[in-house]
């Protein structure tokens, strides 16, 4: 077979260790793979923040209507069957809250955006 066989070329790239780094450097820069990661890191802390929200203040506000007082607790049985209310509500309750997030900082960014343009 002509050209290196993968135990060659894999020698070469623990030999040439600049260019392995160059090479990742590269990539990271060519294909954003920093702000991906960054967007990653941020919206699992806001996704932890909003969970907190929808738990320690807004459930508790629902809870004063619901029949047994924990919203997140509220379900209703049917022909022996259990449906948890309460944890749709809260799951429903915190997807809204990180859609609208997500909607505004996008509209904040394309504003930005437009912005420079106009300048």
């Amino acid at each position: 077979m002509a050209g290196l066989s993968i135990r060659g070329h894999a020698t070469r790239l623990v030999h040439e260790p600049r260019k392995l780094v160059g090479g990742f450097r590269d990539f990271i820069q060519q294909y954003g793979v920093l702000p991906l990661a960054i967007g990653v890191v941020i919206g699992t802390a806001v996704n932890d923040l909003v969970k907190t929200l929808v738990d320690g203040l807004v459930t508790p506000f629902i809870a004063l209507i619901a029949p047994e007082g924990k919203m997140q607790n509220f379900q209703v049985v049917f022909h022996g069957s259990i449906f948890k209310i309460g944890a749709v509500v809260n799951s429903l309750l915190s997807f809204l809250i990180v859609a609208l997030l997500v909607y505004l900082t996008v509209k904040l960014i394309i504003r930005d955006e437009e912005l420079l343009k106009k300048e």
